[in-house]
């Protein structure tokens, strides 16, 4: 078990890499949602140097333990271990569309600095899958169960459409996330599905979302 630990100094903990922009010369700033402080923002300094040990540590999708520590406001990164790197993802890029596009939502839709243990399990258990799996209902399951465990769900905009799509949400509502790959709706019903969760995704967001899914 990671010793999580948080006070106005440092944390140690347990983090999973949303985002990653370079800074200064050598140095990245990290989007990291956290186990024991929920989504932060963190430099890695000099990973961007060839010779960098921690270079392959925070790659984009790995989740690490992490000891970070607060300076003037920021934290800033000071030890790490590789829990899981997700080969399977980086490796296929359909499978890296896919992340790309979980990894967008998850960012914006989660506000900063609310820990959560659903959330990061969830967010644990996404990757996992999608190491495993492309398949686009997935990808509908994980955006509708994010919607509903933010608040953003409402099943009254969902009452106007055809039956079969409504459906469909409903039991990708219902359904254990571990049990989506189950349903095996037609394409065009699947395709259909994803451009209406990225619309309303896009209306909590009030702003359009960058990536766009290879459907």
């Amino acid at each position: 078990m990671v010793n999580t630990i948080v006070n106005e100094r440092y944390l140690n903990t347990e983090g999973i890499i949303l985002k990653r922009i370079n800074y200064k010369d050598a140095d990245k700033i990290l989007t990291i949602y956290t186990k024991e402080a929920g989504k932060i923002s963190a430099i890695a300094k000099g990973i961007r140097k060839i010779n960098s040990k921690r270079k392959s540590h925070l790659e984009l999708l790995n989740c690490v333990k992490m000891h970070l520590i607060k300076s003037h406001g920021m934290y800033i990164v000071a030890q790490t271990e590789v829990i899981a790197t997700n080969p399977q993802i980086r490796g296929n890029l359909e499978r890296t569309n896919l992340a790309y596009y979980i990894t967008e939502i998850f960012d914006k839709l989660i506000p900063e600095e609310e820990q959560s243990d659903l959330l990061f399990k969830f967010l644990q258990k996404t990757l996992k899958v999608l190491n495993e799996s492309s398949d686009i209902t997935f990808v509908n399951g994980f955006n509708l169960k994010l919607l509903k465990l933010t608040g953003f769900y409402s099943k009254n905009k969902i009452e106007s459409f055809p039956n079969e799509i409504k459906e469909y949400f409903k039991q990708l509502e219902i359904m254990k996330y571990e049990d989506v790959l189950n349903i095996h709706p037609d394409y065009m019903l699947a395709k259909t599905s994803h451009e209406i969760l990225r619309s309303l995704t896009e209306e909590v967001l009030e702003k359009p979302l960058k990536v766009k899914l290879f459907v």
